[in-house]
């Protein structure tokens, strides 16, 4: 990927007017930020990035064009496209880095990355960029072009060069105050990663995050089965379901059912006096 990059074109639509943008992607965040570039004074074409022509005519008359596509759909929107040297591409994902517009590098176009910290509403509404912070990534002029974008829009801005995409994204589930997007994210810390416990800065994602921490009825029916068998023999080594299991196993599945009662999650009653003290 190029380290500076050729302008003209954009550097010169900045001159004298505000550029020419299209918005490839019409989402929630999509139909929000052409309502707010709009708002801002800006010429705005919101094309679906489904259809090859429509995507290529609205890049075609843009200056600055904006992927607002799922994170998995960015490369492959970039593309299709045939960039212009000087145009600006840039998406909208706190995942991913530069390297999904390599197509939009090669072919002479800035590259960047706006990407709001905010969820957005199913209904347009200009107002959720206003004292929001976004995240923006790029090499000069890219940069700048957009940092003076994001304050168009009443946003501030923090740089993303040498961030960790994963701990970020991680990080502004919880800022944006997305219930689903924060319950998915638990459930995922827990289920793929081993994540048993939880960091919270807002009383409403408290009960997203317990429910993801929380194990299934399932896995409480198999801790549960185990260590009443262990305990019936005094806590020497059992087999269940075709598995040898001993202390060691006892303690991981003892931590799941403490993590099922703190959660509130129904135990049988044979488990539940184990906690009737507590």
């Amino acid at each position: 990927m190029r380290k500076s990059v050729r302008a003209p074109a954009i550097l010169d639509a900045m001159t004298n007017a505000k550029p020419a943008v299209a918005v490839l992607g019409p989402g929630r965040l999509g139909r929000t930020l052409a309502a707010a570039l709009e708002g801002a004074g800006y010429r705005v074409r919101l094309a679906s990035s489904r259809t090859v022509q429509e995507a290529q005519d609205a890049a075609d008359t843009s200056d600055v064009a904006f992927l607002t596509v799922p994170d998995a759909a960015i490369a492959g929107v970039a593309a299709v496209v045939e960039w212009r040297p000087g145009q600006l591409v840039a998406h909208c994902s706190g995942a991913r880095g530069l390297e999904v517009l390599a197509v939009a590098d090669q072919a002479g176009a800035l590259i960047g990355c706006l990407h709001p910290l905010q969820s957005f509403p199913p209904d347009p509404d200009p107002a959720r960029f206003t004292g929001i912070t976004c995240g923006i990534e790029g090499p000069a002029p890219a940069d700048a072009i957009l940092a003076g974008i994001a304050a168009d829009l009443g946003a501030r801005t923090v740089r993303l060069e040498g961030v960790d995409r994963a701990l970020y994204h991680a990080a502004a589930v919880l800022i944006a105050n997305d219930a689903v997007a924060l319950a998915a994210a638990a459930t995922r810390a827990t289920r793929e990663f081993g994540y048993t416990r939880m960091w919270s800065i807002h009383p409403a994602q408290i009960r997203p995050i317990l429910d993801a921490l929380a194990p299934d009825a399932r896995d409480i029916e198999t801790a549960s089965a185990i260590i009443l068998a262990a305990e019936a023999v005094d806590w020497a080594p059992i087999s269940h379901a075709g598995q040898l299991h001993d202390r060691a196993s006892y303690r991981f599945f003892w931590q799941l059912l403490e993590r099922a009662h703190d959660t509130g999650r129904p135990l049988p009653s044979e488990v539940r006096k184990y906690f009737s003290h507590h």
